[in-house]
């Protein structure tokens, strides 16, 4: 069996997102008979000021047989135009007020520049294999959604080779970063864009994937590798860690809102509170920090190596993530949340978005944690203050904290299980 995978999001590059295959491809060699594994990206030069390798990723780079870095220059202006929109969204609101009327239509140009140069990456990507491998080798060709110029090189090599047999993966939802003013047009863009592929993979079952009735979906989760774990940690103060990306879509208020009372009510000692962030949205983080006066309990840690961050989760009293339950997406587990199951420590999970039934609130007990849905405040909130204060007291008396939680359940999203999936289907196809 051979098999070509398509993805921006790949080994070395230190990203989530890039856990996904690189563990996938690493768990389906060694287990099973897979003779070929080749991988399609791009050139992303790493180790530069804007991407960094991920140095545990690296040791997987042996499962990979050949690896094409996909050249891409005209990004360099691409990401100049990034950066520039960055620097812009960091200034203050006292700069930006007399630029409301033209706010519009920098967004749209933005998109426009986003549009095209999916379209370019797609066209560069699809010459290169065209011209450079011999794509009638592989059994099965994977791409990895996102971003979207995965699926465009997937469809035009799928109308190129009538023959070649095609596995759509998405990570996120498809189409989300899209206004949706116009629905039916998008729905109609995704069918055309995937209307050949042999197959859907999705991370969850509430991802919107729009397949036709004849194509095949399947749940292939994101998971965790157990030979990264590390064992739990005693702390020396009651550390709250996050890890990863703060979205402008997450609301923490409860958190330290529940904090402030439990000090004001002299249950906990401020002293012994020590609140540490990691990576690269620190701005998001700090406002919580700023709002409720917790400057001297802080620790920025900045954006740091994911085995820093593992560390980090490792020495932590409690592990703190953020999502949202929204009509539009619904999300379980976040890429972070399986770094968390394998800490071994308490989870305290923020889930923003109006939507009441929420998989990750019913799930949570069985990671040993608690969930907090800000559209279920007053059922949630008492909760979640007595949960943190429950910790806090298991720490003060022992200096450990502890939790129960199912090992069958979390044992379904370890990268070996999940490449036996991928596995039984690849046989399939």
């Amino acid at each position: 069996m051979k098999i070509l995978i398509i993805s921006e999001y790949i080994v070395p590059y230190q990203s989530v997102a890039s856990i996904r295959w690189t563990k996938i491809i690493k768990y389906l060699k060694r287990n099973h008979h897979i003779e070929r594994i080749d991988v399609v990206t791009l050139d992303k030069k790493i180790d530069n000021d804007r991407v960094k390798s991920d140095a545990l990723l690296k040791n997987d780079l042996k499962y990979i047989d050949h690896y094409y870095a996909v050249p891409t220059p005209m990004l360099n202006m691409a990401y100049m135009v990034y950066d520039i929109k960055k620097r812009f969204l960091t200034q203050s609101n006292e700069k930006q007020k007399g630029r409301k009327k033209n706010r519009k239509i920098r967004k749209k140009v933005y998109s426009l520049l986003v549009y095209f140069k999916q379209i370019y990456i797609a066209l560069s990507v699809f010459h290169y294999i065209r011209y450079k491998i011999k794509i009638e080798q592989y059994d099965t060709v994977i791409t990895s959604y996102g971003p979207e110029w995965t699926n465009l090189v997937g469809c035009k090599l799928s109308k190129k080779f009538k023959n070649m047999h095609w596995i759509a993966d998405f990570r996120d939802q498809w189409n989300r970063e899209f206004n949706k003013r116009n629905p039916e047009r998008l729905i109609k863009k995704a069918r055309r864009i995937c209307s050949e592929a042999d197959c859907l993979l999705r991370v969850n079952p509430y991802l919107e994937l729009f397949e036709s009735h004849r194509q095949k979906v399947v749940v292939i989760p994101n998971g965790f590798d157990p030979e990264e774990k590390l064992e739990p940690v005693k702390s020396e103060v009651f550390r709250i860690v996050y890890t990863g990306t703060v979205y402008t879509s997450d609301e923490m208020d409860a958190l330290f809102n529940a904090l402030q009372q439990l000090i004001h009510s002299n249950e906990i000692e401020r002293s012994d509170l020590s609140i540490e962030y990691a990576g690269c949205t620190e701005n998001l983080f700090i406002q919580y920090i700023q709002k409720y006066k917790f400057e001297s309990n802080f620790i920025n840690h900045h954006f740091i190596s994911r085995k820093e961050s593992l560390r980090l989760q490792s020495r932590s009293s409690l592990l703190l993530m953020a999502g949202w339950n929204t009509k539009n997406e619904k999300i379980v587990w976040s890429g972070k949340m399986y770094e968390y199951m394998m800490a071994k420590k308490p989870i305290v999970y923020l889930m923003a978005g109006e939507e009441k039934d929420c998989e990750a609130a019913r799930s949570i007990e069985l990671l040993g944690g608690v969930c907090y849905q800000t559209c279920r405040k007053k059922e949630t909130f008492p909760i979640l203050k007595k949960y943190i204060l429950e910790k806090y007291r298991e720490w003060k008396e022992t200096g450990n904290v502890y939790i129960k939680r199912n090992d069958a359940y979390i044992e379904q999203f370890s990268y070996p299980r999940i490449a036996d999936k991928v596995y039984q289907l690849l046989k399939k196809i």
